[in-house]
């Protein structure tokens, strides 16, 4: 019960990586975790083209409405976060705040075709050989070894998950989603104006990430801007603690 957070998750996750922060935010606020279309228990659509940023901000959207929750905060990370930033840019009426963790991986030009490049091949591994045998290489990833070295069963609790993943839900999103997905920086006129109060986290071991929210500091107009010290990609399983006393803050302070 309370006022309530809608928490949109990663690529490499689903709803139940949002454990930690449901349990500690449910003591005051109304948490609604989902999957993602492309990812059970939610529907997996075969046709590519119903996949994409659009359909990623516009379910947050109907999943508020549909929900009856007026307006609410937006938690989300890397995927998620950039859906709950496309979300406060179409929607802001819904929107009470937004989390923004872990955003920006692929945005900057000169990572851009390398990005897509990679994208794609994982799109495609997923197709031949399945989620079993792609999870562990994403869990093993740089951005991401450090869940491993700080929490081994968090990390193989997630690996576990990525595991179960639908394969053509995970390529239709890797390829339509990831790869098809504009830079952030080419929103930059109406990032300039939205005025939806947003919490930026982001790991300083995120390398991909760290530039684009130095952008989104300087250009978002109601913007705050947390690093998170020894952090990788994953930052709210890799330190739930400080992650969530930072959201707490944020939405605190707001309140």
């Amino acid at each position: 019960s309370g006022y309530p957070i809608v928490f949109v998750h990663e690529m490499g996750a689903d709803y139940r990586e949002w454990e930690a922060q449901v349990r500690w935010f449910s003591r005051r606020y109304r948490c609604v975790a989902f999957s993602a279309r492309g990812y059970l228990p939610s529907e997996v659509p075969s046709d590519p083209n119903l996949y994409g940023l659009e359909f990623a901000a516009d379910d947050i959207a109907a999943v508020i409405r549909g929900l009856n929750l007026g307006q609410a905060h937006v938690v989300g990370l890397s995927m998620g976060a950039y859906a709950a930033l496309r979300f406060g840019m179409k929607y802001p009426e819904l929107a009470r705040s937004l989390v923004v963790a872990g955003v920006g991986s692929g945005s900057l030009a000169q990572d851009r075709e390398e990005f897509v490049a990679k994208c794609r091949a994982q799109a495609d591994l997923f197709l031949k050989s399945g989620s079993a045998a792609v999870a562990p290489q994403i869990g093993n990833a740089p951005t991401r070894i450090g869940l491993l070295k700080k929490d081994p069963l968090g990390w193989h609790s997630f690996v576990n998950h990525l595991s179960e993943h639908d394969p053509v839900g995970m390529a239709n999103t890797l390829n339509m989603y990831q790869a098809s997905r504009p830079s952030i920086q080419s929103f930059d006129a109406q990032i300039r104006q939205m005025k939806v109060p947003t919490l930026l986290a982001v790991g300083d071991l995120d390398n991909p990430c760290l530039d684009t929210n130095i952008y989104l500091k300087r250009t978002l107009p109601n913007a705050q801007l947390w690093v998170c010290p020894n952090t990788g990609h994953a930052i709210n399983l890799e330190e739930p603690a400080a992650f969530n006393e930072a959201v707490q803050n944020f939405l605190c302070n707001l309140e």
